[in-house]
């Protein structure tokens, strides 16, 4: 079952039809339409790398304005028409570079999980921080073991600037399976 989501959210990251790549996501994929270079969070910056979209559809997320979004097309800087929150880039060619910047924004929330209130920081739509720490619940219900907050929600090197760059051989499927 969970591995069936999962298939659900990589299949959803970007969708193709008629020339049209629309990207729900800003993560990283690569497809045989369009592959996604996603910076967030360290930065406020994704790169999608056009093969075959006529026109490119990308949604911005929540947490970004649509108006403080910078387009570029080919190192260009370019004004798109937005509907909603979706930037729509046409007359792309094969070997196009579009890139999106925008501010990376941190917000704190407060939630309240089996009675203890955490203070939360998010850099987008990551989770980088939790305080505090220390906790009174148990780590799962069915242990009685108490515990700190879990280190991956101790994220620092998110907020330390260009994301880390790293070479990866990409595989790109030929066939999806049909989503029901």
């Amino acid at each position: 079952m969970y591995s069936q989501a999962l298939y659900y959210a990589w299949h959803g990251i970007i969708r193709f039809d008629k020339g049209i790549a629309t990207v729900n996501l800003l993560m990283n994929r690569a497809s045989p339409w369009m592959d996604i270079d996603s910076h967030i969070p360290y930065e406020g910056k994704v790169t999608l790398s056009n093969k075959t979209a006529r026109t490119g559809l990308v949604r911005v997320p929540s947490w970004i304005e649509p108006s403080q979004v910078k387009s570029f097309v080919r190192n260009k800087p370019v004004d798109v028409s937005h509907t909603g929150r979706s930037l729509s880039f046409e007359g792309l060619k094969p070997k196009d570079e579009v890139r999106l910047e925008s501010p990376m924004l941190e917000r704190e929330d407060q939630y309240t999980i089996h009675g203890e209130k955490f203070q939360v920081t998010f850099r987008g739509s990551t989770l980088v921080d939790i305080q505090p720490r220390t906790t009174g619940f148990p780590r799962s219900p069915h242990s009685t073991a108490k515990t700190t907050a879990d280190p991956i929600y101790q994220r620092q090197h998110f907020r330390s600037g260009p994301a880390p760059k790293k070479t990866v051989t990409r595989f790109v499927s030929e066939d999806l399976i049909p989503l029901n």
